[in-house]
C-alpha cells in the first residue's frame, strides 16, 4: 500500500518561495530517497504545495522525519505550513505520454 504525505508551505514572500523552491528540488531527492515519486507544485507567488509518495507507512515515517528536520532548518522564511498523509487509492502514470 503506498503512503501519500502531502504538504502545503505558505511563505513570507515570493523570494523566500523562490529560495526555498530552488533549493528543495536539488535536496529532496537525496534527503528522501525512499520515496518513489516527488512533485513540488508552484501554487502561487509565495506557496507551495509538495507530494511525497512512498511505498509503505514505515518509508513515509522515515521521510516525515527527515523532511520535519529539514523544514525546522528553514522555517525563517516560512510563514506556516501543514502537512497531511493517507493511502495512495489510484497512480496512473498516462503511458501514451511517457
Amino acid at each position: 500500500m503506498s503512503v501519500a504525505r502531502v504538504r502545503m508551505v505558505n511563505f513570507s514572500s515570493e523570494q523566500e518561495a523562490q529560495s526555498f523552491q530552488a533549493k528543495y528540488i536539488v535536496d529532496a531527492p537525496e534527503l528522501i530517497p525512499e520515496a518513489e515519486q516527488l512533485l513540488l507544485i508552484n501554487t502561487g507567488p509565495d506557496s507551495a504545495l509538495s507530494v511525497a509518495i512512498y511505498p509503505d507507512d514505515r518509508m513515509a515515517e522515515s521521510g516525515l522525519i527527515k523532511i520535519d528536520a529539514y523544514m525546522k532548518d528553514r522555517s525563517e522564511g516560512v510563514k506556516d505550513s501543514f502537512h497531511l498523509e493517507g493511502e495512495v487509492t489510484l497512480k496512473h502514470h498516462n503511458k501514451c505520454l511517457l
